[in-house]
């Protein structure tokens, strides 16, 4: 179901860049094309199975318990804008990052061994997703200039310095609702994993 941009997303409407990224034009473009009310299966961080409802309803014939506001047509349109640097810092970052995800888990399940209480909703896990909204966050605050491909090295630093000043605060905000915060879980100093793995780049 196609809707109208929220009035909850306002504060994408304004011009809060200093990169000049995303261009006035790109932003009614994003407005323009909405976002979308989507049926989705209930699955909590981690456990297997189909993410959308049609996927389980198809698998097994249930009726969808709950929806949920998707602005991947918007995700779309602001990532077909990246450049040629841009994408592939972002490539690399999925690469890195899902491996150091692995690690921090589990070096924070050694140190959480007694709290086995958990709900494995609430573990800790970078998925792409939140990695997608740390990128747009950074190209807000670094200039265009600066993304190069001869510069990637420093390019992939912006954006794990936004991303451990993210984890620093326990949130990660939503790019189009910039006053909902995106949790990624209850778990104890992630980002000193993280500055660890930047001082070993």
């Amino acid at each position: 179901l196609l809707l109208s941009w929220p009035y909850e997303c306002f504060e994408f409407c304004t011009s809060r860049s200093r990169s000049g990224w995303p261009s006035l034009g790109l932003r009614h473009m994003v407005m323009e094309a909405g976002c979308q009310l989507v049926p989705r299966a209930l699955r909590t961080i981690g456990q297997k199975g189909p993410k959308t409802w049609l996927k389980a309803a198809l698998k097994h014939g249930m009726s969808p318990p709950t929806f949920r506001i998707s602005f991947s047509l918007s995700e779309k349109l602001l990532a077909k804008s990246f450049t040629q640097p841009q994408r592939r810092c972002f490539l690399l970052l999925k690469v890195l990052l899902r491996f150091t995800a692995d690690e921090v888990n589990l070096r924070l399940d050694e140190q959480l061994k007694e709290d086995e209480d958990v709900p494995l909703h609430l573990k800790f896990k970078v998925s792409s997703f939140l990695l997608k909204h740390v990128m747009f966050w950074t190209m807000e605050t670094v200039e265009q200039e600066e993304w190069r491909m001869n510069n990637l090295n420093s390019c992939i630093l912006h954006v794990l310095d936004q991303l451990v000043t993210f984890l620093g605060t326990g949130c990660v905000p939503h790019y189009f609702i910039g006053r909902r915060k995106k949790p990624f879980g209850r778990r104890q100093k992630p980002r000193d994993h993280l500055n660890r793995y930047k001082q070993s780049e």
